[in-house]
């Protein structure tokens, strides 16, 4: 955690600027869309349209890794 954030910021340190949504979730998927992605994966067809039905990537979808990353990070897909 950063001590004086806004010291930092004028320091040149980095930020976000987020608009509040109406839902959790939409900030959420807000805030993943702005991370720095740990890694990459490739998904097969099946896996796409389940991601598209908003269900969750199982492990049998992905078909290659990219980068070193862990639960919680955000990847690109």
């Amino acid at each position: 955690a950063i001590d004086h954030p806004w010291r930092a910021l004028a320091e040149g340190g980095q930020h976000s600027f987020f608009v509040p949504r109406a839902t959790k979730r939409a900030a959420r998927k807000n805030w993943i869309m702005s991370a720095r992605p740990a890694g990459r994966v490739t998904i097969d067809e099946g896996a796409c349209t389940a991601l598209a039905k908003g269900t969750s990537l199982r492990p049998i979808g992905v078909t290659t890794i990219e980068g070193a990353f862990g639960r919680g990070d955000a990847i690109s897909i």
